[in-house]
């Protein structure tokens, strides 16, 4: 079922063309697809994983040049994620190189196992006459479906992995720290106290702007019991208990008058702040103010990752429409297809045919090949370094057009090279 049993072009004599097919049948199994594919989930995860190892590469390379006295440290920036970039690329169409060799090999080794190919070996003139005629891809040949086969492994990995990345940066997206405290404030406080609202979202400020005082912020979510308005001397009793001396208290003692402070101001205003089930021990305040801490530096690492993405894409990334983000991960697909049969293609001219006289190399020489993956890295560098520093001037849906116009011009000229087309 996942082999396609096509007629591949092993070059035998004429009259042996019907059991030249039956032998090609044979080549192309289903474990050898499979095979196939999990050569491109494997090359793919390696090129991703040794990505920190290359950033540390490029940042000892940029020591020991001094690339940073250069006088301009965006220009310094500049070149080492060029020169990280160069070097991804450079590596992973390496290991697509890597990758379409060893499917090719799975070939060769159910090649080796066909007996006829054995008997005649350099005897056969007309062997010798069909091997000086000129030499032409065709896509029944096996290593073309060993191509696919690998583009899909390799590509269904990539659409994995950015996928849950994407689902991963949404998460940044959360209701923050500050959204949090006025939703609880507005969830207790109704409509039309819009003074009484207005006063506890204050408390709460100021609660969080006293770095030596608070307990966990659900601790204090603000009720209302009456209709009364607060009073302009309760708010000021709180600003001023705040900003007095409590330096000289210790962080338990601190908690617990901020506490009262809150509590006071609260029931002279009418409404009620719930107390904490929690014992009163300066052990277990001290373990709740470490626990506030940790949700702010969590909530600060989710703002400045936000800062950092959104200065990548140039947008939020919720105001990215799903459109483009599907199309973006089918250009990632023909991406992956293209090159891969594009490199096969190549890798495939280097060996040769299969014929009864010759048997084609399994790593032929890297010259034959370096036109097509110099073509390759210079074309993956370029609109990765598009997509790495394009986005904010170019935009997302411009960057994804372009990127998949280039995709579909690799597929085309992939299917040109394997005869599909031509």
């Amino acid at each position: 079922m996942l082999a396609w049993h096509a007629p591949c072009h092993i070059h035998q004599r004429p009259q042996d063309r019907k059991e030249e097919r039956k032998m090609c049948g044979g080549l192309l199994t289903d474990r050898v697809s499979l095979a196939a594919f999990g050569l491109g989930v494997v090359c793919w995860s390696a090129a991703y994983a040794l990505r920190p190892a290359i950033w540390k590469t490029i940042e000892v390379v940029s020591r020991l040049a001094q690339i940073s006295q250069l006088g301009s440290g965006t220009l310094a920036n500049g070149l080492a994620t060029f020169f990280f970039l160069l070097l991804k690329t450079t590596l992973l169409e390496f290991l697509r190189l890597f990758s379409v060799l060893l499917g090719n090999s799975l070939i060769f080794a159910g090649l080796l196992r066909i007996p006829t190919l054995d008997r005649d070996l350099f005897h056969d003139p007309q062997d010798l006459q069909h091997r000086s005629h000129k030499w032409t891809l065709h896509w029944y040949d096996p290593r073309f479906t060993i191509a696919v086969w690998v583009a899909i492994g390799w590509a269904s990995t990539e659409f994995l992995v950015t996928s849950w990345q994407w689902f991963d940066r949404l998460a940044l997206y959360e209701v923050d720290f500050e959204e949090e405290i006025t939703n609880d404030v507005e969830a207790y406080v109704p409509p039309q106290d819009g003074k009484l609202r207005e006063s506890a979202l204050q408390q709460h400020r100021l609660q969080m702007s006293d770095s030596d005082t608070g307990a966990d912020y659900s601790d204090s979510a603000a009720t209302v019991r009456g209709e009364s308005k607060p009073t302009s001397s309760a708010n000021q009793e709180v600003s001023t208990g705040v900003a007095s001396g409590v330096d000289t208290l210790s962080p338990g003692a601190k908690l617990l008058e901020a506490r009262r402070r809150v509590l006071t101001a609260a029931e002279e205003s009418g409404f009620s702040i719930p107390r904490s089930d929690a014992p009163d021990d300066e052990a277990e305040e001290l373990g709740a103010l470490r626990e506030k801490l940790d949700v702010e530096m969590d909530a600060l690492n989710k703002a400045r990752s936000r800062v950092e993405l959104e200065a990548t894409f140039g947008q939020p990334l919720t105001s990215i429409p799903i459109v483009l983000c599907t199309l973006w991960r089918i250009d990632g697909y023909l991406w992956n297809l293209g090159s891969t049969l594009l490199m096969s293609a190549s890798v495939t001219i280097a060996q040769g045919p299969f014929s009864g006289q010759h048997f084609p190399p399994i790593f032929p020489p890297l010259h034959l090949t370096i036109t097509t993956l110099t073509f390759l890295i210079a074309l993956h560098t370029l609109f990765t370094s598009l997509w790495t520093t394009g986005l904010p001037t170019f935009g997302f849906a411009f960057v994804t057009y372009a990127s998949m116009l280039a995709g579909v011009g690799l597929i085309v000229s992939a299917s040109a090279r394997w005869g599909l087309l031509v």
